[in-house]
């Protein structure tokens, strides 16, 4: 178990997933052909093919930075942002394949071939357009593998300033983010809630005892089983450290408070109806006259 505030510090990475964890693989081959699965957030699905791109022996880094860019991790959510995307990349590669002397590997790639790319789509649409494009293609390149592979040069040339700059978007969650986590959340509360409600140990002596006073007691239970008797009790009984994160983040989920504010929360309330909870707050940075403030949210 964690000590102190987090469970991270220098010297300490964060815990990673247990073995069992496998990520979801979305760029594989089908036929020959290096694919990526795109899912967007309102269930619209697109298969891309890297394969059909030319220049075979860009395919690899391409698939992985393109399912980078079109994963839950990515910029592009929505099946039209990721199709404009797509449009880009093979309007390029197709552009590049036909040069007199193609770059036929990303590391072969150079400040010229961007610049010729940009005077060929200036030409076609305006000059802000292509702009606009070179920047689709900086984002891509800014994934691994394709960023570790193309010169710097060329990489700052991919984010030309313009007026009309791509700009990133609003940090936060989007809207089906929140509802996964939200439905997280409110599972693991329950599953917390039907737990403290039921202990599977009810009749086990310490439990009882535990019961009775608020704490555990380790008497006459060997010294190699007492941190994992006190543990598997607590976890029966009482909120431990780990059942804090899915409390907190649900909490803050339905309040819409901050964890400076929900620390200072009372513990006495009234529950009405068993539908909602009210608590009397204290606020003490809203200004003179407005110290305390009712708050009632529906549980």
């Amino acid at each position: 178990m964690s000590s102190g505030r987090g469970s991270t510090r220098a010297g300490r990475a964060s815990p990673l997933p247990g073995s069992g964890y496998r990520p979801e693989l979305r760029a594989h081959s089908i036929g020959g052909s290096t694919v990526v699965h795109f899912r967007g957030e309102d269930g619209r699905e697109q298969v891309f093919d890297i394969g059909s791109l030319p220049l075979p022996e860009w395919h690899s880094a391409l698939a992985t930075a393109w399912a980078a860019r079109t994963g839950p991790s990515g910029e592009l959510r929505t099946l039209a942002s990721v199709t404009g995307a797509w449009s880009t990349l093979k309007r390029f590669m197709l552009f590049i394949s036909q040069l007199p002397r193609p770059p036929r590997t990303p590391s072969a790639l150079t400040v010229e071939h961007v610049d010729v790319f940009r005077r060929f789509r200036g030409d076609s649409t305006s000059d802000s357009s292509a702009a606009i494009e070179i920047r689709q293609l900086g984002l891509l390149f800014d994934r691994a593998p394709l960023n570790r592979v193309v010169s710097p040069r060329t990489l700052d040339r991919l984010h030309p300033r313009t007026r009309n700059r791509v700009r990133p978007g609003i940090s936060g969650y989007s809207d089906a983010e929140l509802a996964r986590i939200t439905a997280a959340a409110r599972a693991d509360v329950r599953k917390l809630r039907d737990r403290l409600e039921r202990p599977s140990n009810e009749r086990d002596p310490v439990t009882q005892t535990a019961l009775g006073s608020g704490r555990i007691s380790t008497i006459g239970i060997s010294t190699t089983r007492r941190t994992s008797t006190r543990k598997s009790v607590a976890e029966q009984l009482f909120l431990t450290r780990d059942d804090l994160y899915p409390v907190l983040a649900l909490f803050i989920l339905t309040t819409g408070w901050n964890l400076e504010a929900i620390k200072e929360l009372p513990l006495s309330h009234r529950i009405i109806e068993g539908r909602a909870v009210e608590l009397d707050v204290l606020k003490r940075r809203r200004g003179a006259g407005r110290w305390h403030n009712t708050v009632t949210w529906e549980i």
